[in-house]
């Protein structure tokens, strides 16, 4: 009997409670309401006009009545409220009234955390320091090309973390890269030392194509990419760093064999002044 008595004056002491912040909330709500249209009745009463005046006295009156009186019932909150309005008022009497019963409002508002205007602050305190994005990146070079006898594109950049082949699905037997799942095909720009390279008929740009014979370094940026790339760049970029003469009189040969009397052979010609430099390659 005892447990029945106390959970039946819980009950009735969460039921008085929720009462209490609804009317609460309710109140508020309703001074807001007041307090706009007494703000557009008053820009619209003309001078001389005291029959408005005296209605507009009477509604501001019964305002500060309601505020009165809820914070007479709420002893925790105070506030400032004005002295009635005489009769027979002037429009800057009236003015200054509305102002201090924004005032008054406001004031309530803001010691009565239950209010729908008062949404509460919540501080966040952040004691570690947060680095900048920094971009993913991995390259392999000529010497790193050549140890693996990766003789195209495709075959290279697979050799990177993150990337893999594509074979694309149609009957030109071409070869496509995914860098972290994005495709070349709108989603990882490829580019030619800086410069963009794309097939417009369908997006697609077959790496079996470009031979690795005069490519100094593949360079993938998987993740964040510069903006002076151009856009597109969702899942990084590739770019194709090509090789350079370094010397007056430069070039490198390549000959082989392979699986189904294949014959590999590559031949690069250049030379290097001191304002241009000249370069042939022949696959």
């Amino acid at each position: 009997m005892k447990t029945y008595n106390v959970t039946r004056t819980l009950v009735v002491s969460l039921f008085l409670c929720a009462l209490t912040v609804a009317a609460q909330q309710h109140s508020t709500v309703e001074w807001r309401i007041a307090l706009t249209d007494l703000e557009s009745r008053l820009a619209r009463i003309t001078a001389g006009d005291s029959a408005a005046m005296e209605q507009w006295r009477a509604d501001a009156e019964a305002l500060r009545v309601s505020i009165a009186g809820f914070q007479g019932s709420h002893t925790r909150i105070h506030v400032t409220l004005p002295e009635p309005l005489p009769a027979n008022s002037s429009t800057p009497a009236l003015e200054t009234q509305l102002q201090a019963l924004k005032t008054a409002t406001d004031e309530v508002i803001r010691q009565s955390p239950g209010t729908p205007f008062n949404l509460g602050v919540v501080t966040v305190d952040v004691s570690a320091q947060t680095a900048a994005p920094v971009p993913v990146a991995s390259a392999i070079d000529q010497t790193g090309i050549a140890d693996d006898q990766a003789l195209n594109v495709a075959k290279a950049a697979d050799l990177l973390p993150g990337v893999s082949i594509q074979h694309i699905a149609n009957n030109r037997n071409e070869a496509g890269l995914m860098v972290r799942g994005f495709s070349t095909r709108g989603q990882v720009p490829f580019y030619l030392d800086g410069i963009p390279v794309y097939v417009p008929y369908d997006g697609y740009v077959d790496f079996n194509r470009f031979q690795t014979s005069d490519i100094a370094e593949i360079e993938v940026s998987r993740g964040y990419t510069s903006s002076l790339l151009g856009p597109n760049a969702l899942g990084g970029s590739i770019n194709l760093v090509t090789q350079t003469p370094t010397r007056k009189y430069d070039g490198d040969a390549l000959i082989g064999t392979g699986a189904g009397d294949a014959l590999l052979s590559a031949l690069r010609l250049g030379t290097r002044r001191d304002h241009f430099f000249a370069q042939g390659t022949l696959d």
